[in-house]
C-alpha cells in the first residue's frame, strides 16, 4: 500500500487507487499518517476532526470513523495482505497507523531530507544533489491539499519548510558541481513559490553571473529590491548587495561563495543610502531552560499560544505573546513548554532572558540586548553603545530569521519593548507579574488557578498516583489547601514525594492549619511565601514609591471574603472612592488582585493569607481594628438599606448611624437591592464572623438580623441558620436580650423551613419565653406566628390555629397592624387545611388589604394568589381570575419572580378548568419558565400549594 501526502491525499493498494470520500475519514487518515507508527491520542484526533466544536457524541463518532477507515484499508486483494486491524491498531490512549518502508512519500521525503543534510555537512555536494533531486520528485504540491484541519497545519508547514530547504540545498549543490543547465528556470519557479526567500534571489543572481548573464543578474537584483521594499519595507541584505556589485563590475561569480557559508540571506536590512555593514555569521542559539516532563493542565492556554506561534500564523511583523498572572501561577513553566513545542517553527534558534522584573535588581534592556547580539554572532566591537542602536541591530539581525525569544519575568512594558523583534518571521513570548497592558501583543493569556482536576493530576504526577488514588479524601483536602496555585501544588507534591513515611492525610493536616499554611508550602529553593514577597516588593515601584498600594494589599488580607466591592474596600481603607480605586487598580496591574467585574475585586486564597500575615506584622493592632470596624459597619448599613428596599415595613433591629464618609448605596429600586444582595451573598456570613472576631458584636448580631428576609426569599436556608447562630453568639456575649430573642426567632424560622422540628421548637420557645420576660409584644407575635407555621408544616392544624389566634390577640395595636397581616396570611393556610374555606378567604382578603396599606407587595401577591387557589379548589375558576391577575400585576411590578411564578401557575389551572386552553398554555409556559430559574425548595413550595398538577390536561 502507498500513501501519498505531498499534494492531495492519495492511497494506492495492489489493486489500484483506494477511494476515501468522507472528509472526516480523510482527515482522520491524514492525522494518523502525519504521526505514522506512533500512537495518536483520542483528544488529538477529535480536535483534528471537529476543531473547537466537538459534539458530545464525538468519541462514539470517532470509533465509527475508525471502523470505516479500516474497511478502506482492507488489503485482502493485495499480494502481501495485512489485515486492516493490524494496519490501524487500537492503543491504550488512541490509535496507531502502521506504515512500512516505502509506503509513505512523506516519510521517504523526510528520510531524503535528513540524508541530504548529513551530506551537506560533509560538503559532499554530489550526494546532496542526488538526494534533493529524489526529494523534489516526490513533491506534488502543498501537503494534504483540500483537507481543512487547523490542527494539522503546523505539521504541514514543517513539510513545506523542509521542501524549501530541499530547493535551497539542491540549487546550492548544482552551482557547486557546475550543473547549471536549466537552473535559472528552476530557481525562478522557487521564487514564484517563496517570493520573500532572499536566498533564492541570491542563488539566481549567482547562477546568472556564473553563466555570463550580467544584465539578467542586475534585473534579478532590482526585482528583489522592489519585492523587499513593497512587502517588508527593507533593503536587500549585505550579501545580495555584494553580488549586485559584482554584476555592476561585470565580474564573473564563482560557483559558490568564497566564505563557504550557505548562500541563504544571512543579512540585516540596510537603510537606503547607507553602506552595507558587516553581518555576523549565522549562529543558532538554543537557550531555553529545561522543559518539565510532568507538565499538566493549561490545555486551552497552550492551544491558543501554539496557534499563534505555529508557522501558519507567522506574520510580516513579529508575533508577540504575553503570559501574565500572580507569582506561582506557572507562567514560566507554560512559556517554556510552549516554546519547546513551537521550536520546529523557529529553525534559526531560541533566545532566553530572565529579566528579573520582580527583583530589586531587574535587568536593564541594554544589558540584555548586548547578550542577545553577542549570542547571534555579533563581535563585541560591533555592538552599538546606545539602547536604541542595540535594539535596531537586533531587529535587523532577526528580519529574515525565524528566532523565538522568551523574555521571562518582565517588570513592565518599557523593559520589554526594546527587546522585541520587528518585521519578519521571529516571535517573542513575554511573561510577567504585571499586566503589561500597554504592550502591543498578538495574544494575551492571563493565568488563573488550575482546575481541581488539573491540580490533582499535577499532584499525582509528582507524588505518585498510588498515593493520590489511595486516599482521595485527603487528596481533595490537599488540592483545596493549595487553592489551584501550581507552585503550591508542586511544592506539596514534592514534600510528599521526598518523605515516604508521610501519608496524604498527614500532609493535608499540615496544610489545613491556616496559621502555618504558607510555612508548610516550601521545599529547598521553592517557597510560596518567597514568591509573594517578590510581588509585594514591587508595590512601592508600582505606586510611585508611596505606601498606599502596599497598605491596601495588607488590609484586603483582613477583608471578610475572597472578593470585595470598591465601596467596601474604600470604607476599609478609610479612603475616598477615587483614591481607593487607584490603589486597587495598582494591585490589579501587578497581578496581586483580580478585577472580575467593574468596581469589584478578588484575591487568591493563598495571596490573602500572605496579605493577612503582612498586616499582622506591619500594621498596629488599633490600625487593623479600625479598618475592620469600618468595613463591618459598611456591610451592616448596606444590608439594612437593601433589606428595607426589598421588604419595606417589616420591623428590623435599630442600627447606629452610618459613617457619612462611607455611605452605602442608596438603592432606589428592588432590582438594585437584589443585585447587591446577589453580589454580596457569599460575604454576609464572613462579614458577620469578622465583626464578631474583632469584638464588634453590636454589628455582628445585626447583620443576620437584617439579612434573614433575603436569605429566606432565595431559599438559602443553611446560610440563614448559620448567620443566625453566629449573631446569636454575639448577642449573648454582650448580654442584649432583645438581640438574643431576635436571633433565636430567626434561627427557629430557618429550622422550620429546613424541617429540623426539634431545633425549631427549642429556638422558638426560648425566644417566646425571653420576649414574654422582657415585655416585647411585637416579638411575641412573631414567635407565636412562627410556631404556628411549625405546627402547620406537621399537619397539626389545631395547635397551629391556637398559636396563630394567640398572636392575633396580641396584634391589636396600631403599631402591630403590619404584623397582624402576616399572621392572617399564615392563619388562612391553616383554615384552608381545615376545610374552612370561607374563613380562609376572609383572612386572605384582610391580609391583602393590610399588606397593600404597608406596601408589602410580597404578602399582598401571596394572599391574592391564595384567594385564587381557594376559588379553584372550590370549582369556582371564574371567580379566581380577578385576584390571580391582580397578584400577577403586583408581582411583575414589585414582588418578584417567585410570586409571579406562583400566580401564573394557579392562573393556568383556572383557565384550564374554564376550557380556555390557549390562554392557559401561555400562563403555564410563563410559570414553567420562571420556575426553571428558582431554587428547588421554592419550586417545591409552589407545586405543593397548587390545587392540581402544572401540566396540560388530557
Amino acid at each position: 500500500m502507498r500513501f501519498a501526502l505531498l499534494g492531495t491525499l492519495e492511497v494506492h493498494a495492489g489493486h489500484g487507487p483506494v477511494s476515501i470520500g468522507s472528509p472526516r475519514v480523510r482527515t482522520l487518515l491524514a492525522t494518523l499518517l502525519l504521526q505514522a507508527n506512533r500512537s495518536v491520542d483520542v483528544d488529538t484526533l477529535m480536535d483534528a476532526l471537529w476543531g473547537e466544536q466537538i459534539p458530545r457524541t464525538a468519541r462514539a463518532s470517532l470509533q465509527n470513523h475508525v471502523a470505516r477507515l479500516r474497511r478502506h484499508l482492507d488489503e485482502s486483494a493485495s499480494p502481501a495482505p495485512r489485515s486492516a486491524r493490524e494496519r490501524l491498531m487500537t492503543t491504550a490512549s488512541g490509535y496507531r497507523l502502521y506504515v512500512g518502508p516505502g509506503e509513505s512519500d512523506a516519510l521517504e521525503f523526510e528520510q531524503l531530507l535528513a540524508e541530504a543534510r548529513q551530506a551537506r555537512g560533509a560538503t559532499d555536494w554530489a550526494t546532496v544533489l542526488h538526494h534533493t533531486t529524489a526529494a523534489k520528485r516526490l513533491w506534488r504540491g502543498r501537503p494534504l491539499t483540500g483537507i481543512r484541519a487547523d490542527q494539522l497545519q503546523a505539521a504541514v508547514q514543517r513539510l513545506v519548510e523542509g521542501y524549501r530547504d530541499v530547493l535551497e540545498w539542491h540549487f546550492d549543490a548544482a552551482l557547486r558541481t557546475d550543473r547549471t543547465d536549466g537552473l535559472p528556470t528552476q530557481i525562478n519557479a522557487a521564487i514564484e513559490e517563496f517570493p520573500l526567500a532572499e536566498v533564492f534571489h541570491i542563488q539566481l543572481m549567482r547562477t546568472l553571473l556564473h553563466t555570463g548573464r550580467h544584465a539578467d543578474a542586475l534585473n534579478a537584483y532590482q526585482r528583489l529590491r522592489r519585492t523587499l521594499a513593497e512587502e517588508l519595507g527593507i533593503d536587500p541584505s549585505a550579501e545580495a548587495q555584494q553580488v549586485h556589485q559584482l554584476a555592476l563590475e561585470g565580474a564573473p561569480e564563482p560557483a559558490a561563495p568564497a566564505s563557504g557559508r550557505r548562500p541563504r540571506a544571512d543579512r540585516m536590512p540596510v537603510p537606503s543610502g547607507t553602506a552595507p555593514r558587516t553581518t555576523p555569521d549565522r549562529v543558532r542559539p538554543a537557550q531555553l531552560p529545561p522543559d518539565i516532563h510532568d507538565f499538566t493542565g493549561r490545555v486551552e492556554e497552550l492551544r491558543l499560544l501554539l496557534s499563534e506561534l505555529g508557522p501558519g500564523k507567522l506574520r510580516r511583523s513579529a508575533t508577540v505573546c504575553a503570559i501574565t498572572g500572580p507569582g506561582g501561577m506557572g507562567k514560566t513553566t507554560l512559556a517554556v513548554h510552549a516554546a519547546y513545542l513551537a521550536a520546529d517553527a523557529f529553525p534559526d534558534g531560541t533566545l532566553y532572558a530572565d529579566l528579573r522584573g520582580a527583583d530589586r535588581t531587574a535587568l536593564e534592556p541594554a544589558e540584555v540586548l548586548a547578550g542577545f547580539l553577542h549570542d547571534l554572532g555579533t563581535e563585541q566591537h560591533d555592538i552599538p553603545r546606545t539602547l536604541d542602536g542595540r535594539s535596531a541591530l537586533l531587529r535587523s539581525l532577526l528580519a529574515d530569521r525565524r528566532v523565538l525569544i522568551l523574555l521571562d519575568n518582565a517588570r513592565d512594558a518599557a523593559q520589554v519593548r526594546p527587546l522585541l523583534p520587528g518585521a519578519g518571521p521571529s516571535a517573542a513570548i513575554v511573561t510577567g507579574r504585571s499586566k503589561l497592558a500597554s504592550l502591543a501583543v498578538n495574544h494575551r493569556a492571563e493565568l488563573g488557578v488550575l482546575a481541581p482536576s488539573d491540580a490533582r493530576a499535577l499532584l499525582a504526577s509528582v507524588a505518585g498516583r498510588e498515593r493520590t488514588d489511595g486516599d482521595p479524601e485527603a487528596t481533595r483536602a490537599v488540592v483545596e489547601s493549595c487553592a489551584g496555585l501550581p507552585l503550591a501544588v508542586r511544592i506539596a507534591a514534592a514534600r510528599l514525594a521526598t518523605r515516604p513515611a508521610w501519608t496524604m492525610t498527614m500532609l493535608a493536616a499540615r496544610l489545613t492549619d491556616r496559621t502555618r499554611q504558607l510555612d508548610e508550602l516550601r521545599i529547598e529553593d521553592l517557597a510560596v511565601r518567597a514568591c509573594f514577597e517578590m510581588s509585594y516588593a514591587q508595590l512601592s515601584k508600582a505606586s510611585g514609591g508611596t505606601e498606599g498600594a502596599a497598605r491596601a494589599f495588607r488590609f484586603l488580607g483582613l477583608a471578610p471574603g475572597r472578593d470585595i466591592a470598591l465601596r467596601a474596600a474604600a470604607a476599609m481603607l478609610g479612603q475616598p472612592l477615587d483614591l481607593a480605586e487607584d490603589q486597587l487598580e495598582q494591585l490589579v496591574d501587578v497581578c496581586l488582585l483580580d478585577s472580575p467585574a467593574p468596581a469589584r475585586y478578588r484575591m487568591h486564597d493563598l495571596i490573602r493569607s500572605y496579605a493577612r500575615d503582612k498586616a499582622l506584622t506591619v500594621d498596629s493592632g488599633p490600625t487593623r481594628q479600625e479598618a475592620v470596624g469600618r468595613v463591618s459597619r459598611w456591610y451592616l448599613h448596606s444590608v439594612r438599606e437593601a433589606d428595607s428596599t426589598l421588604f419595606p415595613g417589616h420591623p428590623r433591629p435599630q442600627a447606629p448611624k452610618p459613617d457619612p464618609h462611607y455611605l452605602p448605596h442608596e438603592f432606589t429600586t428592588r432590582k438594585q437591592a437584589l443585585a447587591w444582595f446577589a453580589a454580596e451573598h457569599a460575604n454576609l456570613i464572613p462579614a458577620t464572623g469578622l465583626a464578631a472576631e474583632h469584638g464588634f458584636h453590636d454589628v455582628a448580631w445585626r447583620i443576620p438580623g437584617h439579612a434573614w428576609a433575603y436569605l429566606n426569599h432565595t431559599c438559602s436556608l443553611d446560610d440563614w441558620l448559620t448567620a443566625a447562630e453566629l449573631g446569636l453568639r454575639s448577642a449573648r456575649i454582650i448580654g442584649d436580650e432583645h438581640a438574643e430573642s431576635t436571633l433565636l426567632s430567626s434561627g427557629g424560622a430557618a429550622c422550620v423551613l429546613l424541617g429540623n422540628v426539634e431545633q425549631a421548637d427549642k429556638y422558638l420557645n426560648a425566644a417566646l419565653d425571653l420576649r414574654r420576660r422582657i415585655g416585647d409584644r411585637s416579638g411575641q407575635v412573631a414567635s407565636l406566628a412562627t410556631l404556628g407555621v411549625l405546627f402547620t408544616n406537621q399537619g397539626q392544624y389545631g395547635q397551629a390555629r391556637d398559636h396563630l389566634l394567640q398572636a392575633l390577640g396580641l396584634a391589636t395595636t396600631r403599631e402591630l397592624r403590619k404584623s397582624r397581616g402576616s399572621v392572617l396570611g399564615h392563619l388562612a393556610v391553616v383554615e384552608q387545611g381545615l376545610g374552612l374555606f370561607d374563613e380562609a378567604l376572609r383572612s386572605n382578603r384582610e391580609c391583602a388589604s393590610l399588606a397593600r396599606e404597608f406596601q408589602d407587595h410580597q404578602s399582598e401577591a401571596g394572599a391574592l394568589t391564595q384567594i385564587g387557589i381557594i376559588e379553584i379548589t372550590n370549582r369556582r375558576p371564574e371567580q379566581a381570575l380577578e385576584p390571580l391577575r391582580e397578584a400577577l400585576a403586583t408581582s411583575r411590578h414589585a414582588a418578584g419572580d417567585l410570586y409571579e411564578a406562583h400566580a401564573s401557575a394557579a392562573l393556568a389551572i383556572a383557565l384550564d378548568q374554564l376550557g380556555r386552553t390557549g390562554e392557559a398554555e401561555k400562563a403555564r409556559a410563563r410559570a414553567l419558565d420562571l420556575i426553571s430559574t428558582l431554587h428547588p425548595t421554592a419550586t417545591a413550595r409552589i407545586r405543593k400549594s397548587l390545587p392540581g398538577p402544572l401540566t396540560t390536561p388530557d
